[in-house]
C-alpha cells in the first residue's frame, strides 16, 4: 500500500509538471493529460484528487489564472493574457479569474 501511494505522489508531481509545461495549449484538459500518461481520465482524476485534495481541472485552471495574472501585471491586455494563458476566449478567462481571485482582470489592471 505504501509503495502504491508513493507512486501516486510521483504521478501527481509529474501531472503538475506536465500541466505547467503545457498550460498555454487551449486543448489541455483531463482527457489530453490522461492520454499523455496512458491512463483513463477517471483513474487519473481520481489519483490526482486523492493525492492533492483538488481536482485536476481545478489545478489546470489555477495554473492558467496565475499565469494570466502575471501577464496582466506585465502590461498585457485582458484578451492577450487570456490567450497566452490557455483560455479559448477572454470571457471564460474573466469568469474563471473572478471566481478564483474575487475581482475581474480589468479591476486588477486598474489597481496597478
Amino acid at each position: 500500500m505504501r509503495q502504491e501511494t508513493a507512486q501516486d505522489d510521483s504521478l501527481s508531481k509529474k501531472i503538475q509538471e506536465y500541466v505547467q509545461a503545457n498550460y498555454q495549449d487551449a486543448d489541455l484538459n483531463i482527457s489530453i493529460t490522461s492520454q499523455y500518461f496512458d491512463l483513463t481520465s477517471a483513474y487519473l482524476s481520481s489519483i490526482y484528487k486523492k493525492q492533492t485534495g483538488c481536482s485536476l481541472l481545478e489545478y489546470i485552471n489555477t495554473v492558467r489564472i496565475d499565469h494570466g495574472e502575471e501577464f496582466l501585471k506585465k502590461g498585457y491586455s485582458v484578451v492577450e493574457a487570456a490567450e497566452m494563458s490557455g483560455f479559448r476566449d477572454s470571457g471564460t478567462f474573466i469568469r474563471a479569474f473572478k471566481k478564483k481571485k474575487g475581482i475581474t482582470p480589468g479591476q486588477l489592471k486598474k489597481t496597478m
